[in-house]
């Protein structure tokens, strides 16, 4: 981590929400606007991200995490898309081999996981498991994601602008009175987290490259 500074937008599409940083983050809250909160946060200088924009740089460590109060508009009905740009410089590994990328609670989740073979790491939505096969690279920019539709059962995975789908999914609430969680764990660059209402892709899609303003 240089001592190079920068903002980064994280769009979340609902109403304005108040942030918060964990003491270990060594990181401080600049400003919360409609549909957008601003953090400030080291990064990699060097690194472009895919959207050509400012990006949140996490180092791996449990506490060192973005944390954005309960809301109730951050409680989704029936339909949830979740997607990020991700730089990781490494795999999830023991002793803790579960990237929480984006968590609520019981609520909903996107998570990375090591099954410990080579090569292989799992892509996890809302306690459903996709295991990511190829595309998906360490020290570059990935594009993914999840979606769920609480009303016919499925789940999508979003790897680099290709959509895989998991039916008989078992009904889940996406309701909790916890706070929304981001990269605990994580080691590497995050950009453009975006969390939507409704399912965003059924077919393979181009990944966004410029920041979101719906």
């Amino acid at each position: 981590i240089t001592n190079h500074t920068r903002y980064t937008r994280c769009c979340i599409l609902l109403p304005s929400v108040h942030c918060l940083m964990k003491p270990r983050c060594f990181l401080y809250f600049i400003a919360v606007q409609l549909l957008t909160f601003t953090v400030n946060l080291p990064l990699l200088a060097q690194i472009d991200s895919p959207t050509k924009g400012r990006w949140m740089d996490f180092p791996g460590e449990r506490e060192a995490f973005l944390e954005v109060e309960d809301n109730p508009s951050l409680n989704l009905k029936s339909q949830i898309t979740i997607e990020v740009w991700l730089y990781p410089r490494r795999l999830p590994q023991l002793p803790q081999p579960r990237w929480q990328l984006v968590k609520k609670g019981d609520a909903y989740n996107l998570a990375l996981w090591s099954t410990g073979i080579p090569g292989q790491i799992l892509l996890e939505m809302n306690r459903t498991i996709f295991i990511i096969q190829d595309g998906f690279e360490i020290g570059t920019w990935n594009h993914i994601g999840g979606a769920y539709d609480k009303e016919k059962g499925e789940t999508w995975f979003y790897v680099n602008g290709k959509v895989h789908l998991v039916d008989g999914v078992a009904p889940k609430a996406l309701e909790s009175k916890s706070s929304l969680q981001v990269g605990q764990q994580f080691d590497g660059g995050m950009d453009a987290l975006r969390i939507s209402r409704n399912v965003r892709y059924t077919a393979d899609y181009e990944p966004p490259m410029k920041h979101f303003e719906t």
